[in-house]
């Protein structure tokens, strides 16, 4: 029974893992082709995530596990940090390219040991610091890539540190979800009212930057991206996350998640044309070496 939850666990992640990596070149096409500003674009994919698993709250059962959950701190916090991630994200991949986003959003598994110790009690092992140290020098070089390998220097200087602070941002949500499953293990329902406090807080990233929906009316050929990205890449794919948590834990299912880098490059060459530079292979091995090294037991 143990070994066919683990199975169906690892089958959530990957599922969870290939539909993210199909939304950076979805990201980027919105902001190139159909000229969506990156809050614009943000809270249409959340608003209709919402708009889709309302119908849940058609049952008794399920209104009262929302009506417990939304008044939960760790619900709260867990929804804030996913929007204010998401909003980081949204802006900051206008700035680089799909390949670079994926790359730099993905540190967050660098990063999720260090949460996962401070919520979960987790203990960081020397080879784990290590790793984080070789993570963090790829990432620099990827980063100094996109700064000589662009004309727009001042949007990369924008750009790269915000998805960045995207991935930090994630990995604190991947601490907080393994928090949230332990205690309850109702994926749907968690995803649903976490993602209104979500939503709040990516509408005040638009009031702030006076970037709100309806300044700027959304073209009727979006719809199908806005779609996909809500109904794939944020509700299926987010519940889909969350059940592999409950199953795997923060760290295993931290580093599963790192197949969407290959689908997201692999999308991005062939729908956007972008091809990767040396900087990037350079920066990409350095970072899957430090994945590696997070991931590996050390020999004995």
């Amino acid at each position: 029974m143990h070994k066919q939850r683990r199975v169906t666990g690892y089958l959530a992640i990957l599922g969870a893992s290939v539909l993210w990596g199909t939304s950076f070149p979805v990201i980027k096409f919105g902001y190139s082709e159909l000229n969506l500003s990156p809050i614009t674009f943000l809270t249409a994919r959340f608003l209709l995530s919402i708009a889709v698993l309302s119908p849940l709250l058609v049952k008794r059962a399920a209104r009262r596990e929302v009506a417990v959950y939304i008044r939960k701190p760790d619900i709260m916090i867990l929804g804030a940090v996913n929007g204010a991630a998401f909003s980081f994200q949204f802006i900051g991949q206008a700035r680089v390219s799909s390949i670079v986003a994926s790359l730099m959003l993905n540190t967050y598994v660098l990063f999720t040991p260090l949460f996962a110790r401070t919520l979960l009690g987790t203990q960081i092992t020397p080879r784990q610091k290590f790793a984080t140290l070789i993570g963090f020098l790829g990432t620099a070089v990827i980063a100094f890539g996109n700064f000589t390998g662009t004309d727009n220097i001042l949007g990369s200087l924008v750009g790269v540190p915000m998805v960045l602070f995207a991935g930090v941002l994630y990995s604190l949500y991947i601490a907080f979800s393994e928090k949230n499953m332990n205690s309850t293990g109702q994926p749907v329902l968690i995803f649903y009212t976490s993602t209104i406090y979500s939503l709040l807080v990516i509408l005040i990233a638009g009031f702030i930057l006076r970037d709100l929906p309806g300044i700027r009316p959304v073209p009727l050929r979006a719809l199908l991206p806005i779609a996909y990205l809500s109904l794939f890449c944020t509700a299926l794919a987010f519940i889909l996350y969350l059940y592999a948590i409950h199953r795997l834990g923060s760290v295993d299912s931290a580093v599963y998640l790192l197949l969407n880098i290959v689908v997201g490059i692999i999308l991005s060459y062939f729908i956007l044309g972008e091809v990767p530079d040396i900087f990037i292979y350079g920066g990409a091995s350095l970072v899957f070496l430090s994945i590696y090294l997070i991931k590996e037991p050390l020999p004995s």
